[in-house]
């Protein structure tokens, strides 16, 4: 029993990766996905244990294994590409048949005639090519079909073996090529829009897809060898059966006419369908089998999964589309999204060619974006290919460690609209994950940190702070409400254990220091976090304005203006809810000022010490406001931690000056 439990969670990482390879890597469908985020809470709310019929359990995952990888799947090769035409194209084509790059040329022409493009001087346009970028790779970009973070498991010919196939648009496709900085040009700047970019498709005919049928609306060429392609154009979605004698034929579709698009689909034939629906039906039972093995602590798990579907709905209603997390939409150019997006995929060529050195130096050899995103797309694209479910996944997540925290600082019914009422401020928040911002990410490390800081296990405390020091690999203004949290957990706590031991339960925090590491090795420069924490459009005032500032108002200096730390306290507190800002951070000053033991006469004793340090944690998010962007996505967390409180505060003054009134009633109506 000792060494069940000692290995408890070892068990359960083995368990986890044992899933990921039965749903099969990439995961690129949303049932998946969620499916995955319901085995891993319940994994979590379980302990591994073995009985009786343990080894039958075993026994059948031994045979349900063999069975299921013994079963065939469809599979066939497929390569995509973007398609401009010379010499504006870094790509060389040299693998497609000379008669097809002239077609596809025409077709190009024929849609984006030359009297429409834009200055190829102009950096924002898409005829100016971008090949120098330290983001990229000439010998990967310059290949006819372009790389993808679906090919991490596979070795394809071109750009991926698939299992289905089913193009809409752009975003359907889930194209390598869609999101790389090489093609990062302006919207606004050119005649080209990035999600109307030409592209083409290449299927090559295996015995695989013999009986099944190939639909499309619009031009395709099909052709073997080196002979020329003959092209099939439909004005309406139809269907063509793929005989044994088309084995071996190359089938390219183009995308280039952007008010009609390409759509192109495989229907699988019955037997391949068949074999489909047994895959599921095992893999189903494998995933069974594996958690027979967990008890599981029911209340808790029943919670979070009721949780988990409120937030799954909420997602739902409040997303445009929530199959959106399944595409790969083209990304704005010139914003950050897209950088994180190509530097992530720029690492997963490495990884895929073995160079790890680079995975490790994250595309810069110093930091200039938000860092953890680099790693995330990465790890992202490993698991979840060129989608993005990962961002899915970390939206279900932040919203579920969102009402745990609200329950840690309030009983549970009002907790719940305590929840509901916030829900709405972080909204945009993990929707900003879709535009591949790190604020969702961010967020949920620092809320999952707050909230295992409150406990007193060591285990708990070690990875809170290491959660902590995570929210600011992702946002470094993070770091003064992290050390302050950190800071007032080993004070309020020194009574009860150790200082020594103390510092050693908190030094998960010293991940915060891996962004320095990084800009040392790789770039020999000591910058604490990015180099971008100093340009003016971010660093908007320094500690020294404000000491200029206060030598104007006691008339030591006259020299100073102090209308710059006024516009930046006016942004901070004005954009937008000016009065709720002022009275929550307020509130949130009291409530971090005050002895607990003061606290404690109004405040319930499990409640107390939670509210005191998500206070002390909001202070120190407001802090940096002070001196970088005060507003928006910047400002998200230390607000809504501030709301948080000052609604809790108002709650329990509100229930005690209640409490008062009822008690003298009594004695008014005597008198």
């Amino acid at each position: 029993m000792l060494k069940e439990l000692k290995f408890n969670n070892l068990y359960k990482v083995i368990s986890f990766i044992f899933v990921l390879i039965i749903l099969g890597l990439p995961i690129i469908e949303l049932w998946k996905a969620a499916l995955l985020l319901v085995i891993g809470i319940y994994l979590w709310h379980s302990n591994f244990k073995l009985n009786k019929y343990s080894y039958i359990a075993l026994l059948l995952i031994f045979l349900l294994t063999i069975t299921k990888f013994s079963i065939p799947e469809l599979s066939f090769e497929e390569g995509d590409n973007i398609f401009l035409p010379k010499p504006y194209g870094t790509v060389t084509y040299s693998d497609l048949p000379p008669t097809l790059r002239n077609k596809m040329s025409n077709e190009f022409m024929k849609y984006h005639p030359k009297h429409k493009w834009c200055d190829e001087k102009n950096p924002s346009c898409w005829r100016h090519t971008k090949t120098n970028t330290p983001q990229t790779r000439p010998d990967i970009i310059k290949d006819t079909y372009s790389t993808s973070a679906e090919t991490i498991w596979h070795h394809p010919k071109y750009t991926r073996i698939l299992h289905s196939l089913d193009i809409k648009h752009l975003s359907t496709l889930r194209g390598g090529f869609v999101n790389r900085d090489i093609y990062n040009w302006y919207d606004w700047q050119t005649n080209l829009y990035r999600f109307e970019m030409p592209f083409f498709v290449m299927i090559e005919i295996n015995k695989d897809l013999v009986g099944s049928k190939l639909c499309w609306t619009g031009k395709t060429y099909w052709t073997k060898g080196n002979k020329a392609p003959a092209s099939i154009e439909t004005t309406q979605f139809s269907c063509a059966k793929i005989s044994p004698n088309e084995i071996g034929f190359h089938v390219y579709a183009v995308s280039a006419n952007p008010k009609n698009p390409l759509e192109i689909k495989l229907i699988p034939s019955t037997k391949w369908q068949i074999y489909e629906y047994i895959q599921t039906f095992i893999s189903i039972c494998l995933i069974i089998s594996l958690l027979s093995f967990f008890k599981l602590k029911a209340s808790a798990f029943a919670e979070n999964i009721f949780i988990f579907g409120i937030c799954l709905i909420a997602l739902y209603a409040t997303s445009q589309n929530i199959n959106l997390y399944t595409y790969e939409f083209a990304l704005s150019g010139g914003y950050d999204g897209l950088t994180y997006k190509s530097i992530g995929l720029h690492m997963i060529d490495a990884f895929r060619l073995g160079n790890f050195i680079e995975v490790l130096r994250g595309g810069s050899d110093v930091y200039y974006n938000m860092p953890g995103m680099f790693y995330f797309r990465f790890i992202e694209g490993l698991i979840f290919g060129q989608t993005n479910l990962g961002v899915f996944c970390i939206a279900i997540l932040l919203l579920t460690s969102c009402y745990y925290l609200t329950k840690k600082v309030l009983p549970t019914i009002p907790a719940i609209v305590a929840f509901l009422m916030f829900f709405a401020t972080f909204t945009d928040i993990y929707n900003l994950g879709l535009d591949g911002y790190a604020e969702p990410i961010a967020i949920f490390f620092l809320v999952s940190g707050i909230l295992l800081t409150f406990e007193e296990n060591h285990k708990q405390l070690w990875f809170g702070t290491l959660f902590l020091a995570i929210s600011v690999f992702f946002r470094p203004n993070y770091l003064f409400g992290v050390l302050f949290i950190t800071g007032a957990s080993i004070f309020y706590k020194r009574k009860s254990t150790p200082i020594s031991k103390l510092i050693y339960y908190h030094s998960g925090i010293l991940f915060c220091g891996v962004s320095l590491l990084h800009n040392l090795v790789f770039g020999h420069q000591f910058i604490i976090f990015t180099s971008a924490s100093s340009i003016p459009d971010n660093l908007r005032t320094t500690p020294i304005d404000y000491f200029k500032s206060l030598g104007v108002l006691i008339g030591y200096n006259e020299q100073a203006e102090i209308h710059t730390i006024y516009k930046q306290i006016s942004l901070w507190l004005d954009y937008p809810f000016k009065s709720l800002k002022i009275t929550s951070l307020l509130i949130t000053v009291l409530a971090a000022i005050t002895p607990l033991k003061k606290l404690k006469q109004f405040i319930e004793d499990k409640y107390c010490f939670n509210i005191k340090m998500l206070s002390i944690a909001a202070l120190g998010l407001q802090l940096p406001l002070l001196f970088w962007v005060p507003f928006g996505r910047y400002a998200a967390a230390a607000w809504g931690l501030s709301y948080l409180v000052a609604v809790s505060f108002v709650f329990y003054t509100s229930k005690v000056s209640l409490l008062k009134i009822n008690k003298y009633k009594p004695r008014l109506a005597l008198k």
